[in-house]
C-alpha cells in the first residue's frame, strides 16, 4: 500500500476571529541544528526543523534567531518608510509559551493580552500536523499578502480571503516579537487529525492589525523613522540602535528581564518628550 502523507494547516488571528488559510507556497529546504562559528553566530543558517517531542521549554535561542531574523526579512521587504525593526522580548516570549502550552485552537483572551510587559498585544497561532520548519509559521502568515489590497480605500483584505495575520506581521510599529511552540498530543477545539501536532503562538507589542487601517506607509525606507526613538536605518528598518542586533541579544533577554524593562521605559521617555515638544 502507498503511503499518503497529508499536510494540514490551520492559523489563527487574533483581532478578527478564526481563519483558515491555504499558503500557496513550497516547503523549504531544511538544515541541521548547527550554529556557525562555534554556536555563537547564527545569521547564515535559514532553515531548521523542530525536533518531534514534547517542547515544554518552547523555542531554544537558535530557533528564535530564525523566527525574530524571519519576521524583519519579510518586513524590510515592504519597502515601508516607517517599519521598525523586530526586537525578541521576554516577557511576550513567556505570554505566548504559557498560551502555547495549554494546547488550544483557540486565541487567549483580550484580557490577558491586555498588559504583557507594558504592551497591548497581538496574536497569531499556527496549528501543523507534520515536520515544521521553524520559519514556518511566520512563512505561512506574510504569503497572505496576495490577499491584502493596500491601495484599496479602506485598506482591507478580498473578499472571502484572510490577510490579517500578514498585517500583523508587518504592523509598522509592533516592534517587539516573543513567540512559544508546543507539541500536542491532542489539541482543543480542533479535529483530531491534529493530535501529535505542533501549536505555534506569537505575540507582538503593541498590537496591530486595525481594520480600515494600513499596516505601514509605502516609501523610501526608514525616510519615515520617528529620529527620536529609531533615528538608525537597520536593513531598510527604523532602529532605536546605531547596529545590528548583537547576536547575543536574545541570550541576553532570556537572562535578564530588566532588558527588555529598560528598553520600554526609555521608549515610553522618548515618547512623552516628543509629545511634550510638539505641544
Amino acid at each position: 500500500m502507498v503511503a499518503m502523507v497529508i499536510f494540514l494547516e490551520l492559523v489563527l488571528l487574533a483581532t478578527t476571529g478564526c481563519s483558515v488559510a491555504h499558503p500557496g507556497e513550497t516547503h523549504l529546504p531544511t538544515s541541521d541544528l548547527t550554529a556557525d562559528g562555534g554556536g555563537t553566530n547564527f545569521r547564515r543558517k535559514r532553515h531548521a526543523e523542530v525536533p518531534r517531542y514534547n517542547r515544554s521549554g518552547g523555542f531554544n535561542e537558535y530557533e528564535a534567531t530564525l523566527l525574530l531574523e524571519k519576521h524583519n526579512e519579510y518586513r524590510a521587504m515592504e519597502n515601508a518608510s516607517n517599519m521598525w525593526i523586530m526586537e525578541w522580548n521576554t516577557y511576550l516570549q513567556r505570554s505566548a509559551q504559557n498560551y502555547a502550552d495549554k494546547c488550544n485552537f483557540d486565541h487567549s483572551s483580550a484580557s490577558y493580552r491586555a498588559n504583557i510587559g507594558g504592551y497591548k498585544v497581538g496574536e497569531n497561532i499556527h496549528l501543523a500536523n507534520y515536520k515544521l520548519l521553524v520559519t514556518r509559521p511566520a512563512t505561512s502568515w506574510y504569503s497572505e499578502k496576495r490577499f491584502y489590497r493596500y491601495y484599496h480605500a479602506t485598506a482591507k483584505c478580498e473578499p472571502k480571503k484572510t490577510c490579517g495575520h500578514y498585517k500583523q506581521l508587518v504592523w509598522y510599529n509592533s516592534h517587539a516579537l516573543g513567540c512559544g511552540i508546543k507539541f500536542c498530543e491532542s489539541v482543543e477545539n480542533a479535529g483530531p487529525e491534529y493530535n501529535n501536532s505542533y501549536l505555534v503562538v506569537c505575540h507582538y507589542g503593541p498590537n496591530g492589525n486595525f481594520r480600515f487601517a494600513w499596516p505601514y506607509r509605502k516609501g523610501e525606507p526608514c525616510s519615515e523613522c520617528d529620529k527620536n526613538i529609531t533615528p538608525y536605518c537597520i536593513r531598510g528598518l527604523c532602529s532605536p540602535w546605531p547596529d545590528e542586533t548583537p547576536e547575543n541579544a536574545i541570550e541576553a533577554a532570556s537572562g535578564s528581564e530588566n532588558f527588555t524593562a529598560q528598553l520600554n521605559i526609555i521608549v515610553l521617555m522618548l515618547t512623552s518628550l516628543a509629545t511634550l515638544k510638539l505641544t
